[in-house]
């Protein structure tokens, strides 16, 4: 389905859906110009209030965060349902149903860079434990879990977990110098990557214990409720999507040849990612090893950004004539 263009935003292309079919995405003048914020509901399409320049997510209740510009490139904002737009000192990178924003603080000044979050017009700084200089929050899950990273005084980072108030540094695997945290479950099962010198490995931590996924070069993004992590693979000149589950690692490579990324995963395992043979990109969407390449609006390319758990699909695809427009693929 083509999700269309303002007159004065003819580019445009979806970044995020929640499970009621809304979609946010940004809209350009042209391929030079700073995005803007659009918002589609109801079969409306919308300009979001100025600032909302780059978005990143939407939550169940319609709430949406992202990155505000072009003045100023290290303020968020937040947009409660209903409301109008919040400012915020830091980049938002998640948020939950319950509309806690996560992010990091990136100052311009001397100030050291920390995670934050925002809740109900509160702020909150996570404020890093004895012995580490910097905090980042990647990833937030319903229980208000936070995964991020640590960075010592002396340059190691650690993947951390913020739970109650505090930050717990989570193991390294053995030979492991340093680790950094993506994405965490409702579970508290976080994901990201190790590393060991020069090499780096995809990476889980579930109930007190460091799992490295594959000794590939790679890295573990996001995780499911279930269980299910997507991240890359990357050999000498390619990188590949991958699905783990259970103990049990998939490599996706829909074309054959070419790279391949997973951007997105579903609680019942649903994965969409894209993928290039050198001659034209698309979208696809891959099930229990069945992969299903996602159609364009006319033209060579498709992309896909986000799923919902209704299997819904956003991102972009080309018309005939060349044109970028905002799309949704439905199950």
């Amino acid at each position: 389905m083509d999700l269309g263009a303002l007159p004065d935003l003819p580019t445009t292309g979806a970044v995020d859906i929640n499970s009621r079919g809304e979609v946010i995405g940004l809209g350009q003048e042209s391929d030079r110009a700073w995005p803007h914020g659009i918002h589609w509901r109801g079969g409306r399409i919308e300009r979001l209030p100025d600032g909302a320049n780059v978005v990143r997510s939407i939550n169940q209740a319609g709430q949406i965060t992202g990155i505000e510009g072009p003045v100023s490139r290290t303020n968020g904002f937040v947009i409660p349902p209903g409301g109008a737009l919040v400012g915020l000192p830091f980049l938002p990178s998640d948020q939950n149903e319950s509309g806690l924003v996560v992010g990091t603080r990136y100052p311009m000044s001397n100030l050291r860079t920390v995670a934050m979050t925002w809740f109900r017009g509160h702020l909150r700084t996570l404020t890093p434990p004895a012995g580490y200089a910097v905090s980042i929050a990647t990833g937030v899950n319903e229980r208000g879990q936070i995964a991020g990273t640590l960075e010592a005084d002396n340059g190691g980072s650690r993947a951390a977990l913020w739970t109650d108030g505090q930050w717990t540094v989570l193991p390294l695997p053995p030979g492991a110098d340093k680790a950094y945290a993506s994405d965490v479950n409702d579970r508290g099962d976080v994901v990201g990557r190790t590393d060991a010198g020069l090499q780096y490995n995809p990476t889980i931590w579930s109930r007190g214990r460091a799992l490295v996924i594959s000794d590939r070069t790679g890295e573990a993004t996001a995780i499911s409720n279930r269980g299910d992590v997507i991240g890359y693979l990357e050999s000498s000149d390619q990188r590949h999507a991958f699905h783990w589950q259970g103990g049990r690692l998939t490599e996706i490579n829909p074309d054959g040849t070419g790279w391949s990324d997973a951007v997105d995963v579903t609680d019942d395992g649903l994965v969409v990612g894209n993928t290039s043979d050198n001659t034209r990109s698309r979208g696809f969407r891959w099930n229990n090893g069945r992969v299903e390449f996602l159609g364009a609006l006319g033209g060579a390319d498709s992309y896909a950004s986000a799923v919902n758990n209704r299997g819904q699909i956003v991102g972009a695809a080309l018309l005939p004539d060349g044109q970028r427009h905002a799309a949704r693929w439905n199950p």
